[in-house]
């Protein structure tokens, strides 16, 4: 059973950032808009890239343990919990966390400059393959905090019976944070064990040769070393690893190097296989069904290309900001878009097409989740997208439709999507609830500024449904196998 509920060691160095946490999961604060002006969502987020056996999922703010979901954007708040014989993975830009069986994680904080971690129960492994300026990784613990600010390989393990912690250092150095100040370094190839939280007592010996776990993080790490996809894409693009194996390259003349999955139903159009969620700050989020679909859909621009459907990502030189879905949603004229009967309709942006946000955001980032996520090639002028992008900016803040906007994709083949707003907002499979829509009903409709509106009211099990599929409350344990529908709700 999951131990978040215990509170950590009191020498928390970051007691104010968890303080926050509680206070929004307490508030119930889902709602983007609801942001204070002037603050920005972090510009990247982690994913759930990897599931094997039982996996507990807490988003930020729910009351019940549910159902994980492959390619699920995690963020603060946010806790996990593997079952006996399952482990898991979580991906960030240029760093991947990965859990053992009987393992405890909580997202403590992610911004732009650190993702916090707690780990109360078992073992994780971090391997940091690139830092940004000021960037770092902190793993807290009830004993001590591993703090990682320069690339390497790190374990984490918890021990069971007194609690103490055990860190091993396969490639890179760190540095270990106890109470009152207290701080040791570690160095590659030796393991540490803390039985308290003022670094007393240490116990130093050689790496030995790992275990089934560490094997299997192995595996999982030489996928990046390895993959094709580095030489068009940036690092930080996270999940770019996975395009290697469910597709291909190809070099096209109006837009270069082009990205096109394979084993593809004929019918198959992007934002299609799979559902939409409500996961703050962003507001609505796309989690598609799969194995590859995370950096498609939340980097980079699709285009229809002499009859197939691609992905072009943006410059491979520049990191990359993280986007919730960038797609336009359509309402308005024949259109009602809203959440309720009414349907709901999107379509993929293009290649130099302006996303705008449905959540707060000012000028700069405005300006900086486009032109990372645009790559200027043969067809596009540079100077003729940044104006593009401080032109529309001025019509976003002010709430008006930008109408000189062109979309490439809006009456490309199979390019809109639509399904009706229930089905919508309670996050129901999308090529199950689809409705077909007549071309010429779609051509007035003008796209939407701030795209669908947030959601009213949920039931519970909507609201369950909405953030991560079906929970206890909605389920009882009796009807599910799942060992942690009958655990207490955390604190």
């Amino acid at each position: 059973m999951p131990r978040f509920a215990e509170l950590s060691a009191p020498w928390r160095r970051h007691w104010r950032a968890l303080a926050i946490v509680l206070l929004c999961a307490a508030a119930g604060l889902v709602q983007a808009q609801s942001r204070p002006d002037g603050i920005d969502p972090p510009s990247r987020v982690a994913r759930l890239s990897y599931i094997a056996g039982d996996l507990g999922f807490l988003p930020a703010g729910a009351k019940g343990w549910s159902d994980a979901n492959l390619n699920r954007p995690l963020t603060t708040g946010d806790k996990l919990s593997t079952a006996r014989n399952a482990r898991a993975e979580l991906e960030f830009g240029g760093g991947t966390l990965r859990m053992d069986d009987r393992t405890d994680v909580g997202l403590l904080d992610l911004n732009d400059k650190l993702a916090q971690l707690e780990l109360t129960r078992g073992t994780l492994s971090l391997t940091v393959r690139r830092l940004g300026n000021g960037q770092s990784y902190e793993i807290d613990t009830p004993t001590v905090a591993l703090v990682v600010d320069r690339p390497g390989t790190f374990r984490v393990d918890i021990d069971d019976r007194n609690g103490g912690t055990r860190v091993t250092a396969f490639d890179g150095d760190a540095t270990v944070f106890g109470e009152n100040n207290a701080q040791r370094t570690i160095n590659p190839g030796r393991s540490y064990r803390f039985t308290d939280a003022s670094l007393a007592t240490v116990t130093i010996t050689d790496i030995d040769d790992g275990d089934t776990f560490d094997d299997w993080v192995n595996g999982r790490d030489r996928r990046y070393v390895r993959s094709e996809s580095r030489r068009y894409v940036s690092e930080d693009v996270v999940g770019y690893q996975d395009l290697d194996q469910y597709g291909s390259w190809r070099d096209t003349g109006e837009y270069g190097a082009v990205w096109f999955p394979s084993h593809v139903d004929p019918d198959w159009a992007p934002y299609r296989t799979g559902h939409w969620a409500w996961i703050a700050p962003w507001g609505w989020t796309w989690v598609d069904d799969a194995p590859w679909g995370f950096a498609p859909y939340h980097y980079g621009r699709w285009a229809y290309v002499r009859g197939d459907w691609g992905w072009i990502p943006g410059p491979v030189s520049v990191r990359p900001i993280y986007a919730p879905a960038l797609v336009a949603f359509v309402g308005g004229g024949s259109w009602s878009i809203g959440i309720g009967s009414a349907p709901v309709g999107w379509f993929p942006l293009g290649p130099g097409e302006v996303y705008n946000p449905w959540y707060h955001c000012d000028r700069n980032y405005y300006t900086r989740v486009n032109v990372t996520n645009i790559y200027v090639h043969n067809t596009i002028n540079r100077t003729t997208v940044i104006n593009n992008i401080d032109n529309q900016y001025n019509y976003y803040r002010a709430g008006r439709p930008f109408r000189e906007a062109g979309y490439a994709n809006r009456m490309a083949p199979r390019g809109f999507t639509a399904m009706p707003g229930n089905a919508f907002a309670d996050g129901s499979r999308v090529q199950r609830d689809r409705i077909r829509v007549d071309p010429r009903k779609l051509a007035d409709a003008p796209v939407l500024v701030r795209g669908a509106d947030r959601p009213p009211r949920w039931s519970p099990a909507a609201r369950c449904r909405r953030a991560a599929r079906t929970c206890a409350t909605c389920r009882p344990a009796a009807s599910s196998g799942r060992w942690w529908r009958a655990m207490p709700r955390p604190a």
